[in-house]
């Protein structure tokens, strides 16, 4: 499969051995170079956004790691203390029931919110911009809708993960604030113990997930990678299939156009293939006479005594 729309030129020429089809085809493809460049400048912006967050990435994720990880530590030293005064005002049932509610809403909010780790999936990230023999517009636009759904998703996952570094900081000085409070919380008398050790596990549920899957710069570093260069692979494939389109749109309009002038100007089309069919006279003595009878019709109606040559046989067959 060729990059390009196949075209076929006789549709729009016009006509004779003078074929100037090949004008048209090359002012479409000038359309569809056009377009794929109009719609890569749109994209450009966007990309060269990505390639600057990325770029600045690993430096501004490791140090928002290492904020996260002080607070992590400290929020840790805290709920400690929070467990040493908690753990014999409870019972094992209380504890053990707490721990499985715990464990399910977890895993509910994993599955209304998404799971952690790399939103990359290198199984979407397949972009096709080749163009067949058998595409047409309708199939094209499809294919681009598709594709620019794929690239918004990638997107997305991208401008997520580029916000990590600030919503992982903001984590974890959550965790560190709500840690203490909950310290503050348990020396307050008529407090619900049950609550406080559910307080407890949640708090400590969070802490254990801080880094959202990513167990090192360089795991966050490739996911980020990943997803970037899907969006550029994508971005790419819909600029050159905007082109095509646009090609095979071009294409469209003119063979239409051709076609209506073939109807409103029928006699002088077909004067022209007359032309073309029958440049030469025929050798003397090889044209088809005729039969006496179509003789007698033509020389009756051009002197005006019968109706249009052929409306014998047309009546007999009408008779039929």
């Amino acid at each position: 499969m060729s990059s390009t729309p196949h075209t076929q030129s006789d549709d729009t020429s016009t006509g004779g051995d003078c074929d100037l089809g090949a004008i048209d085809d090359l002012a479409c493809s000038a359309t569809g170079i056009k377009r794929q460049a109009e719609k890569t400048e749109q994209q450009l912006p966007r990309l060269t956004e990505f390639k600057d967050k990325f770029n600045s990435a690993r430096a501004d994720y490791t140090k928002a790691r290492e904020t996260a990880g002080a607070d992590a530590e400290a929020a840790d030293k805290t709920l400690k203390q929070v467990y040493e005064q908690l753990r014999c005002r409870i019972g094992a049932e209380e504890k053990h029931c707490l721990k499985e509610a715990v464990k399910q809403v977890f895993a509910e909010i994993r599955d209304c919110a998404g799971g952690w780790g790399c939103c990359a999936d290198e199984c979407d990230c397949k972009f096709d911009p080749s163009v067949g023999d058998e595409d047409t517009v309708a199939s094209l636009a499809a294919r681009i809708a598709r594709y620019e759904a794929q690239v918004e998703r990638e997107a997305a996952c991208f401008t997520a993960l580029a916000g990590e570094k600030d919503a992982l900081t903001q984590r974890a000085a959550k965790i560190k604030a709500d840690a203490l409070q909950l310290l503050a919380e348990i020396a307050e008398p008529g407090k619900n113990v049950i609550r406080l050790w559910a307080q407890l596990l949640v708090l400590r549920k969070r802490l254990t997930g801080l880094y959202h899957g990513f167990g090192s710069v360089s795991e966050y570093m490739d996911c980020l990678c990943k997803v970037l260069l899907c969006v550029l692979k994508g971005s790419s494939a819909v600029a050159v299939l905007e082109g095509a389109k646009a090609k095979l749109e071009c294409m469209d309009a003119l063979k239409k156009k051709a076609c209506e002038e073939k109807q409103t100007n029928t006699v002088d089309e077909v004067m022209e293939v007359y032309e073309r069919l029958c440049r030469q006279c025929p050798p003397k003595g090889t044209v088809d006479e005729g039969s006496a009878e179509e003789d007698e019709e033509d020389e009756e109606w051009e002197e005006g005594k019968a109706d249009w040559p052929g409306s014998r046989a047309i009546a007999v067959e009408s008779s039929d």
